[in-house]
C-alpha cells in the first residue's frame, strides 16, 4: 500500500467512525495523558507529548515494553 492510498484509508475510517466517536467522547476524540504537576500551556507539542505518554502508559499497564514513540 503506497502511502496516498495509506491516507486515504485513514481518513475513511475517521469518516466513517467519527459520529460514533463523538457520541462516547464528545467533540474532542484525542485524548493524552496529562501529568496534573505539568504546566500545560496548550502548545501541539504539549498535546504530541501527552500522547505519547498516554501510549506508552497503557503499554506498561499492558506488561508491554521495549517500544519507544519517540
Amino acid at each position: 500500500m503506497d502511502p496516498q492510498e495509506l491516507k486515504q484509508g485513514i481518513a475513511e475510517l475517521y469518516d466513517e467512525s467519527s459520529g460514533v466517536w463523538e457520541d462516547i467522547w464528545g467533540d474532542h476524540m484525542h485524548h493524552g495523558f496529562y501529568n496534573p504537576d505539568d504546566q500545560v500551556s496548550g502548545s501541539g507539542s504539549d498535546h504530541r507529548a501527552a500522547q505519547i505518554r498516554m501510549m506508552q502508559e497503557a503499554l506498561r499497564f499492558a506488561g508491554i515494553s521495549g517500544l519507544n514513540f519517540e
